[in-house]
């Protein structure tokens, strides 16, 4: 519960006030002086302070420094009477946050201070979520030597001179879309304010025009309460419109005219309000095509490709599959508290030769079940999973009949063992021990066996 610190040399003004919000619940503290106050503040943990213009032992714009050196969020209210408004706007422009005319009323005084006390909320709810965002980041580092990759990340640093221009990011399913937009948002000037995600496909196209924009009370039967909109919350920070080919075409209307005015009116409502963020879309669609189909507007995706960013799928990427495996791996040994395996080249070959269907996204999904299940020393191709080692166009079965080329009868043993290996291992969850029991050969042999057949380094 909030605390609040009165300091005020009037004992009624005090006696009303504390009376007052002790009624919505608010603890109180009460000072008839400067001294008094800084003494409260060195022993409480104060939310907000009413902090009177007047006081017998300094004047209030004074104290204003000291209670921000003693407590720098508290927030400050100052009371101040009708002929003082200069100094009082002075007092917001030394720290404080709005001020209290004198006589007030009680009704008024109690909707800004929880109007106040909402925003401190969100303010800090902000910081939290930005010092994720960070970590989010830090967690999921845009990794990448591939020429595509290097050519998108020189977008992305050449986009922190301009925040203002519309980005366009495009690519499969978990090619790392939302991190790039953070990335934009992180190494900007806005990075300080908000970063809001919204996904076009995961909100029923009914409720996304309220989401984004918000509404008035009584703009439809449910409307009880008056809503601010995301695109609102946003204001001076980053919107993120991911999935944005999913969005339907009278939406996307209002979407372009929002990005041509910045301006934002609640559905129900008629007021505009201006609105400085930062545009960022994403989408898994080809919008070009999606344009030609009459699914998409033309004018917004031209809107919205300003800068257009396109992220290669993994299985383009080369190298970079086994920097991110690598990356994952410390992640995960770190998070889950387990040795960092090292990655043997017979491995890594098997991922660099797997296609990624699910991109980064799979990647990441198989090493955190690896560091999981598996606490060993190296990372062989039999802990990988078993799809993986599937080619995606295997070669055809040499003919065996008679007139046909036949195979070598060493070609047909490794074929065979390599299958009867991988099952053993399959079904004892890769204990080399107990795979070569289940074979009826020593734990030797079956290492030689593996290293021949490229099973094990």
């Amino acid at each position: 519960m909030p605390v609040i610190l009165i300091i005020d040399d009037e004992d009624e003004i005090r006696w009303t006030l504390r009376k007052a919000l002790e009624s919505e619940g608010y603890h109180v503290f009460e000072a008839g002086t400067a001294r008094d106050g800084l003494r409260i503040l060195d022993e409480s943990e104060i939310t907000l302070v009413l902090l009177d213009q007047v006081l017998p032992d300094i004047d209030g714009l004074k104290l204003i420094p000291n209670i921000k050196g003693r407590n720098p969020n508290a927030m400050i209210f100052m009371i101040t009477a009708f002929s003082s408004i200069e100094q009082s706007v002075q007092a917001i422009k030394s720290g404080a946050y709005d001020y209290i005319s004198k006589p007030f009323n009680i009704s008024d005084l109690k909707h800004k201070i929880k109007r106040g006390l909402e925003a401190q909320d969100l303010s800090r709810e902000l910081e939290t979520f930005r010092e994720i965002q960070v970590q989010s980041l830090n967690r999921e580092k845009i990794i990448g030597r591939s020429p595509k990759m290097l050519d998108a990340l020189q977008k992305v640093e050449r986009l922190a001179a301009y925040p203002d221009a519309p980005v366009l990011i495009t690519g499969e399913t978990g090619t790392g879309k939302e991190v790039i937009a953070r990335a934009i948002h992180l190494k900007g000037p806005r990075a300080d304010k908000p970063f809001i995600e919204i996904n076009c496909a995961a909100i029923p196209g009914n409720l996304l025009e309220s989401e984004l924009f918000g509404f008035e009370r009584g703009a439809f039967t449910d409307a009880k309460n008056r809503k601010v909109g995301l695109l609102e919350c946003a204001h001076k920070g980053t919107v993120f419109l991911d999935e944005i080919g999913e969005m339907d075409l009278n939406l996307q209307a209002k979407i372009l005219r929002f990005l041509d005015d910045r301006v934002v009116r609640r559905v129900g409502g008629v007021k505009p309000f201006p609105v400085d963020v930062h545009v960022l879309a994403a989408t898994n669609r080809n919008l070009e095509q999606e344009v030609q189909q009459g699914r998409f507007r033309a004018d917004l995706y031209f809107r919205l490709s300003v800068i257009p960013i396109n992220l290669p799928p993994l299985r383009e990427r080369g190298e970079d599959v086994t920097l991110l495996a690598e990356h994952f791996i410390n992640h995960y040994a770190q998070k889950f508290h387990r040795p960092v395996p090292r990655l043997s080249r017979a491995a890594a070959e098997v991922m660099l030769r797997y296609r990624w269907p699910g991109n980064i996204r799979e990647l990441r999904n198989v090493i955190e079940r690896l560091i999981i299940l598996e606490e060993v020393e190296e990372i062989f191709p039999y802990h990988l999973p078993e799809n993986m080692h599937v080619q995606p166009n295997p070669p055809p079965h040499p003919k065996l009949e008679f007139g046909g080329e036949l195979p070598s009868l060493e070609e047909v043993q490794n074929e065979m063992c390599t299958h009867l290996i991988r099952e053993a291992l399959r079904r004892t969850n890769g204990n080399i021990s107990a795979a070569s029991a289940m074979l009826k050969i020593d734990r030797s042999t079956l290492r030689y066996q593996m290293k021949k057949l490229g099973l094990l380094n």
